[in-house]
């Protein structure tokens, strides 16, 4: 991914700003045919509303796995080094701060 090219102003992604002016014309004139794979007239609106769902919700399981294996990382740390760990091992600091950014409380 480069970090050289941001999105948009006011998207703070490039998926966002994809679903933000995504082509819809063509999938809401197939809903008005008897055939919609819908079975009814779909909006524009609805099927980015849709499109967003589903990116919200890819980013919630990316962060809930990534929570898990942080915090069984951190689990196997303190279970390798004891107490001294969180005082003593950068690696161990990193993963606690990173959990709590994740869980939100950074």
């Amino acid at each position: 991914m480069s970090d050289s090219l941001k999105p948009p102003g006011g998207f703070g992604s490039w998926l966002e700003y994809a679903i933000a002016t995504m082509d819809t014309k063509q999938l809401h004139l197939e809903s008005i045919d008897e055939a919609s794979p819908w079975g009814r007239i779909v909006q524009s609106d609805e099927m980015r509303e849709a499109a967003r769902t589903e990116l919200r919700v890819m980013g919630e399981t990316v962060n809930a796995e990534l929570l898990a294996a942080l915090k069984e990382a951190d689990k196997e740390c303190c279970d390798l080094c004891w107490t001294k760990c969180a005082v003593e091992c950068p690696a161990h600091i990193r993963r606690l701060a990173l959990i709590k950014k994740a869980e939100g409380k950074a």
